[in-house]
C-alpha cells in the first residue's frame, strides 16, 4: 500500500482534534482543540471539526456587553440581546450614564438652583440626592390689590382701579384712594388749633381736637362783649356791654375791653361842676374846666356869691344911705332891690324926651319923633321904638331852649343861651343817622349808618335807632351756605334753609359728583353697550365701565351668543348678532364641549368653551354626541389642546386611543366602571364628548 502524501485530509478519529492531515507515512493526526462554552451557549463539546453547541433557552439571562441596553436575554439560538435604553441627567443630576443594568448618577450639590414645578414654592434648590425642593409661600394681596397669586418666584399681582377708598395708614392724610398701581396715599392735611383748642391732631378723616377748660381767657371777635372766655367745648364767648358817651364825648362804641370814645371838640360848652367857674369849655381830650371868679359886693348889696354862670346878691335893707353917683339928686337910699336913688334937684330929660326943663312947676318936655330907638327897660320885648308922646315900648318875644340848649333867655334882643353839654342823648331827625348827641355847641348830629337787606330780606330801612325789616315771603330762592342742601328756601322770618341732598334719586346735586338714580356701584355695563359710565355708591365718583357685546370675541352663552368673531358682521360663520351661520352643524368651540370627571388637577382649563368640569352633569341645551360625531370630531379636532384655544391639555386619551372612549354605544350614565374609562394610576376618569341640541356633529366646520 503507497502512503498518502502528507497533507491529504484524513479522519484520525479523534473528536478533540480537528485539521486532521495524512503525514505521508501512512498516519493521520490532527490538531488537539478544545470547546468553551459563551454566552448564551449550555455547553460546547469537540465533533472533531468544531464546536457541538448546545444553545441556552430563550429568557436566560445573559450580558450582551452593550452597556446601552439592559434586561439581557438569551434568544434560544445563542444570540443575546437587551432593551435599549438611555439614561437622561434631571435638574438635580449632573450627569446620568448606562451601566447595562441601570444609571449610574452623580447629583447636583445641595443649594444648585432648579425648579420643583410647585408655583407655591420659591427659591428652589437641590437637596444633593437629587430631589428638588422650594420653600412654601403664599400671596396675599393688599387692600389695592384684587388678587396676588403665586408663580413659584414671586406673586403675580391685579391691582385695583385708582380711587377705589383705602387706608394709607397715615393718620395726616385724608381721602385716602388706591393709586392704580397698588398703592394707597391720601391727601396731607394739617389740623390748625383755634383759639380755644389746645390741641388738634390728624386722625385720617379729621381733627382729634382737646378744647381748653371753660374760663380760658380768648377773643370772640365781637368788640360789643368784654372778658371773653372759652366754653371748655372750643367756643369763645364774651359778656355784653355798651358804651354810654360821658361829659365832653360825643361818642363812645364797645372795642371788646372798653370803650372807644369820641371828643367833644375843644371849645364846646360843658358844665365842670364847680360854682366857683364859669365859660365852663370842653379842652378836647374828654377835660371839662371853666375860668375861676369871684364876686364882689356893689353898691346896695351886703354879700355877692358865685354860682357857676354869675353872681348871686344880697341886697342892702330898703332905705339903707348910699350914693347913686348922680350930682342931680340927693337924699340917696338903697330900695331893697340893690338899686340906689336920690331926689332930682330938677327936669332932667329921659328917653324919648329931647329936652327937659324946669318951667316953674314942673318941667317943660320935648318928645322925641315916634320910632326913635329906646329901652323900655324890658327884657321881655324888642325893637323898643319911642312913641311921639315921651313913651317907650318894644314888641314882646320869648325863647324857647332847643333840645341841645339848657335854656334861652331873653335880653331885650334877642336870646341868651346856655347850650346842653356834648354827649346829651338828642335826635337829629335823621332816620339815617342814629346814636345822636348834643355836640356843646348847641346842635345834634348822629352816626351815618346803613341798612342792607339780606337774600330772605325784601328790604331794610334805617329807623334812626335800627332797621326797619320787609322779610322775603315764604319760598323765596336762597343760599343757606351749606353745600350738602338743595332747595334753600327762605322761611318768611329772614332765614334761609334747604334740604338735604339724597343720593339715588337720580338728580345730581349739592356735593353730589353724579347720581345715576341708585345707591349701588355698578361692575359693569349691560350687555350690548361696550362702554358706559356708572356712579359709585354714595354718588362721590363716576366711573367708567366696559361690558359684554356682541363683538368681543368672547362667546357669552348666557346672553343668548352662539359664536363671536371679534366682529358685527355677518357672512362669516358668526352673524351680526352672534348667531352660528353653520345651520345644522357644529362651530367648533362653541357646540362642542366635554364633560369631564376627575382628576380635576389633570385639566387647566384653558378653552372654556371646549372643556367643561360638570361633574357628570349634562349642561341644559345639550345632548350625547353619537358614536360617529365622536369619531368625526376626534378627527377634526386636535385632541390633546383645547382645539387652538389655547395651550393646556384638555382632553385625555389611551395610547392608540381613536377616540371611542368619548361615546361608548350605548351610554347613559358615567363611572369610571362604563364609560370609556382609563387608568392613570392613582386615578381614573371619564370623558363625553357633547353636542349642543340641533347641531350635527359629523359636519363640523
Amino acid at each position: 500500500m503507497t502512503p498518502k502524501v502528507a497533507g491529504i485530509a484524513c479522519d484520525d478519529g479523534d473528536s478533540t482534534t480537528n485539521a486532521d492531515q495524512c503525514d505521508g507515512s501512512g498516519g493521520c493526526a490532527g490538531t488537539p482543540y478544545t470547546c468553551e462554552p459563551g454566552v448564551c451557549v449550555e455547553s460546547s463539546t469537540p465533533d472533531g471539526q468544531g464546536c457541538a453547541l448546545v444553545y441556552s433557552q430563550a429568557g436566560v439571562a445573559c450580558d450582551d456587553g452593550d452597556i446601552n441596553t439592559q434586561g439581557d436575554q438569551c434568544d434560544g439560538s445563542g444570540g443575546c440581546a437587551g432593551s435599549p435604553y438611555t439614561c437622561t441627567a434631571t435638574q438635580c443630576e449632573a450627569s446620568s450614564v448606562a451601566t447595562g443594568e441601570g444609571c449610574e448618577v452623580e447629583y447636583w450639590a445641595s443649594g444648585h438652583p432648579c425648579d420643583d414645578g410647585d408655583v407655591n414654592t420659591q427659591s428652589d434648590q437641590c437637596d444633593g440626592q437629587g430631589g428638588c425642593v422650594g420653600s412654601a409661600y403664599t400671596c396675599e394681596p393688599t387692600q389695592c390689590q384684587s388678587s396676588s397669586v403665586a408663580d413659584g418666584v414671586g406673586c403675580l399681582v391685579t391691582n385695583k382701579l385708582e380711587g377705589i377708598a383705602c387706608d394709607d395708614g397715615v393718620l395726616t392724610t385724608k381721602g385716602d384712594a388706591c393709586d392704580g398701581q397698588g398703592g394707597c396715599a391720601g391727601t396731607p392735611y394739617t389740623c390748625e388749633t383755634t383759639q380755644c383748642q389746645a390741641t388738634a391732631t390728624p386722625n385720617g378723616v379729621g381733627c382729634d381736637v382737646d378744647y381748653w377748660a371753660q374760663g380760658t381767657a380768648c377773643e370772640d371777635g365781637d368788640p360789643g362783649t368784654q372778658d371773653d372766655q372759652c366754653d371748655g367745648q372750643g367756643a369763645c364767648a364774651g359778656t355784653p356791654y355798651t358804651c354810654a358817651p360821658g361829659l365832653c364825648e360825643v361818642a363812645a362804641s364797645p372795642n371788646g375791653v372798653d370803650c372807644d370814645v369820641t371828643y367833644a371838640l375843644e371849645g364846646a360848652a360843658c358844665d365842670d361842676g364847680q360854682s366857683d367857674t364859669l365859660g365852663d369849655q370842653c379842652d378836647g381830650q374828654g377835660g371839662c374846666a371853666g375860668t375861676p371868679y369871684t364876686c364882689t359886693p356893689g353898691l346896695c348889696e351886703v354879700a355877692s356869691t358865685p354860682d357857676g354862670q354869675g353872681c348871686v346878691p344880697s341886697f342892702a335893707a330898703l332905705g339903707v344911705s348910699c350914693d347913686d353917683g348922680n350930682p342931680g339928686t340927693k337924699d340917696d337910699l338903697c330900695d331893697g332891690q340893690g338899686g340906689c336913688a336920690g331926689t332930682p334937684f330938677g327936669c332932667v330929660a329921659q328917653q324919648c324926651e329931647l329936652s327937659s326943663l324946669p318951667d316953674g312947676e314942673g318941667c317943660s318936655v320935648v318928645y322925641e319923633n315916634q320910632g326913635a330907638i329906646c329901652d323900655d327897660g324890658e327884657v321881655g320885648t324888642q325893637g323898643d321904638q319911642c312913641d311921639g308922646q315921651g313913651g317907650c315900648a318894644g314888641t314882646p318875644y320869648v325863647c324857647e331852649p332847643t333840645q341841645c340848649e339848657l335854656s334861652a333867655t331873653p335880653d331885650g334882643v334877642g336870646c341868651v343861651v346856655e347850650n346842653a353839654p356834648a354827649s346829651v342823648s338828642c335826635d337829629d331827625g335823621d332816620d339815617a343817622t342814629k346814636g345822636d348827641v348834643c355836640d356843646g355847641f348847641g346842635a345834634c348830629v348822629g352816626e351815618l349808618y346803613a341798612c342792607l337787606p339780606t337774600q330772605c330780606e325784601l328790604s331794610s330801612t334805617p329807623n334812626g335807632v335800627g332797621c326797619d325789616v320787609v322779610n322775603t315771603p315764604v319760598g323765596g330762592a336762597c343760599d343757606d351756605g351749606d353745600p350738602t342742601t338743595v332747595a334753600d328756601q327762605c322761611d318768611g322770618s329772614g332765614a334761609c334753609s334747604g334740604t338735604p341732598s339724597v343720593c339715588g334719586d337720580g338728580v345730581t346735586e349739592g356735593v353730589e359728583v353724579c347720581d345715576d338714580g341708585n345707591n349701588v356701584t355698578e361692575q359693569s355695563c349691560p350687555y350690548g353697550t361696550p362702554s358706559c359710565t356708572a356712579c359709585r355708591a354714595g354718588c362721590i365718583e363716576v366711573l367708567n365701565l366696559t361690558g359684554p357685546y356682541c363683538g368681543d370675541n368672547t362667546t357669552d352663552a348666557s346672553f343668548g351668543e352662539e359664536c363671536d368673531d371679534g366682529n358685527s358682521q355677518s357672512g362669516d360663520g358668526c352673524s351680526e348678532a352672534c348667531q352660528s351661520e353653520q345651520s345644522g352643524c357644529v362651530t367648533l368651540g362653541v357646540d362642542v364641549r366635554t364633560l369631564d370627571q376627575e382628576p380635576w388637577n389633570y385639566q387647566q382649563n384653558s378653552c372654556q368653551t371646549l372643556c367643561e368640569v360638570d361633574g357628570g352633569i349634562i349642561p341644559s341645551g345639550f345632548r350625547l354626541a353619537t358614536s360617529a360625531e365622536a369619531q368625526h370630531l376626534t378627527d377634526v379636532l386636535s385632541f390633546g389642546s383645547c382645539a387652538g384655544c389655547g395651550a393646556g391639555s384638555c382632553w385625555w386619551y389611551s395610547n392608540g386611543g381613536n377616540g371611542d372612549n368619548l361615546n361608548m354605544t350605548g351610554v347613559t350614565g358615567y363611572s369610571c366602571a362604563t364609560a370609556g374609562c382609563f387608568v392613570k394610576a392613582p386615578f381614573c376618569y371619564t370623558q363625553v364628548l357633547l353636542v349642543r341640541e340641533g347641531k350635527d356633529g359629523t359636519c363640523s366646520q
